[in-house]
């Protein structure tokens, strides 16, 4: 991800933005999320931010997820 041209990025985010809980409760995926967040722009963290809150409960639910992996990729996107 530190290589990659923004195109690289953006193909790899709009890939990966409809798997949004399975990645924040994965150790893995978390990081991803985490790395792509750092480096996206307001509008792309703006999308993650309604994919998150798309339906009700679904961002408490994986808050609550017993790898805690959300907290942060959360608080990146704020």
């Amino acid at each position: 991800l530190d290589e990659g041209t923004s195109q690289d990025l953006q193909l790899i985010f709009d890939k990966i933005i409809n798997h949004v809980f399975e990645l924040m409760t994965n150790p893995f995926g978390n990081y991803l999320m985490q790395k792509l967040l750092d480096m996206r722009n307001e509008q792309q963290r703006m999308q993650f931010v309604i994919m998150v809150t798309k339906e009700p409960g679904q961002l408490v639910r994986v808050s609550l997820d017993t790898h805690g992996y959300i907290l942060h990729t959360v608080l990146v996107c704020y």
